[in-house]
């Protein structure tokens, strides 16, 4: 199945999901203050699947659906939790956010590259690769050179981040194949697995003691950044590659970095730069020609018959 054109509701929830995962980054630098990352990530995946099993229980979903594709939930939760927070988490020792989030931006192209290669259920276009592309530098752009000054990083640090957009591209691709079951219940499933996984692994690194603390501002803001910004962002997000393919969801990555960098205008008086804007019409006509529909000819009139 290709990829195609997305309706002006899927944008929206595009956007949506590109606010909630970038205000994420906001909401961490305060979580960081009484948990570390690893006990973070721990009770986010944790609160999210507690979350999604009351939304399922309180509309009456059945989870059985789940027991009937265990081992893909399982993969799923690898590829798309497990592996790429490991990833950047362990890149991000040696370098900084800002380059950090360029190679996550790539995500939109390894998973178009995937799905055309690998997978074999999309068709990667001129415009539609052009458009990834001119995304990515907007990125970059936006960041701004003084981010790129980490580039002396050393290479296994950047293999580790460019590792974790492929993962995520892996990710986004798996996630098509579970049919007709429901977004909900993927979102659900996966939380699940991957709550599992990193808990058990908080413990084994942290012990009981390392996911306590006593900083009431972290502990609001990890359950905000659980059930909102998790649990809510995924129903978005698998709702979204459902309905407009793995490459049109992946496209958040790229919307990321906009959202986080206009959080800290508005809210805490930082100042758009020249590069900002730039980057900001890099990216918007980027979008622009992924999503085609401005570059198509209007359909020439024939006058009528006399």
């Amino acid at each position: 199945m290709t990829d195609r054109q997305m309706s002006a509701r899927e944008w929206m929830k595009l956007i949506i999901l590109s606010v909630l995962w970038g205000g994420t980054f906001v909401l961490t630098v305060v979580a960081l203050k009484g948990f570390v990352p690893v006990a973070l990530v721990a009770w986010r995946l944790a609160i999210a699947a507690i979350t999604l099993l009351l939304i399922c229980s309180l509309w009456r979903i059945s989870l059985r659906p789940l027991f009937q594709c265990g081992r893909r939930l399982v993969l799923l939760a690898i590829l798309n939790n497990a592996i790429p927070f490991f990833l950047i988490s362990t890149g991000q020792t040696e370098i900084g956010a800002g380059l950090a989030s360029i190679f996550n931006s790539t995500t939109p192209l390894w998973t178009a590259l995937i799905a055309t290669y690998v997978v074999g259920r999309e068709t990667l276009k001129g415009l539609k690769l052009a458009g990834i592309i001119i995304g990515i530098v907007g990125v970059a752009t936006l960041v701004g050179p003084a981010a790129l000054a980490g580039l002396g990083g050393p290479p296994w640090a950047m293999a580790c981040l460019v590792g974790a957009a492929i993962s995520y591209g892996f990710g986004a691709n798996l996630a098509r194949g579970f049919g007709d079951i429901p977004p909900i219940l993927i979102a659900t499933g996966q939380c699940a697995c991957s709550s599992v996984i990193v808990m058990a692994a908080a413990l084994f690194t942290v012990g009981p003691e390392g996911l306590v603390t006593e900083n009431v501002a972290a502990i609001a803001s990890i359950v905000t950044i659980g059930t909102l910004m998790t649990a809510g962002a995924y129903l978005l997000y698998f709702d979204l590659i459902a309905k407009a393919g793995a490459t049109n969801g992946s496209l958040v990555t790229v919307l990321i970095p906009i959202s986080a960098i206009l959080a800290g205008v508005f809210f805490f008086g930082e100042t758009m730069t020249a590069n900002g804007w730039l980057g900001f019409g890099l990216i918007t006509s980027g979008l622009l020609m992924i999503d085609g529909r401005i570059f198509r000819r209007a359909p020439r009139r024939v006058p009528p018959t006399p």
